[in-house]
Order: structure tokens, then sequence, then C-alpha cells
């Protein structure tokens, strides 16, 4: 997970002397997988406890959405 996490940064970054925009939005497709597979349960969801997977996935969902936002109004 967290090795997909990195390369997702790394090519966020790379993307970012392409389109500011599309580096925004991976950056933001990041918190998004993260809050679907926590919602999805499996090995990764049993390693949180003290938290329930729905605060997690809406805090995660949450600031995708909001790094999506800010992506889109911030002027060229």
């Amino acid at each position: 997970m967290l090795l997909a996490i990195l390369l997702s940064v790394i090519a966020a970054v790379a993307c970012s002397f392409v389109s500011f925009r599309l580096s925004g939005l991976l950056l933001a497709a990041v918190p998004a997988a993260m809050g679907l597979l926590r919602l999805t349960g499996g090995e990764w969801a049993a390693t949180v406890r003290n938290r329930g997977r729905a605060f997690d996935a809406t805090l995660l969902l949450c600031t995708a959405a909001l790094l999506a936002l800010l992506t889109v109004t911030v002027p060229d």
C-alpha cells in the first residue's frame, strides 16, 4: 500500500511539469482509492481497529473531494 502511494506521488510530481490540474487530480485519487479500499474491507481493514470503516472512508473521500475541488478552483 505504501509503495503504491509513493509511486502515485512520484507520478504526480512528474505530471506537475505537464499540467497542474492533472497532478492535483492524481494526488486526489490517492485518498479516494484508500477510502474505497477501506470500504471494501480485506486485510488492510483489519489493521485499523480504533476507528470504524465508515469514519475512515468518509474522511478519506472528503479529503479527496477537497483536493480535487482545490485543484479545479485554482486559476491557471
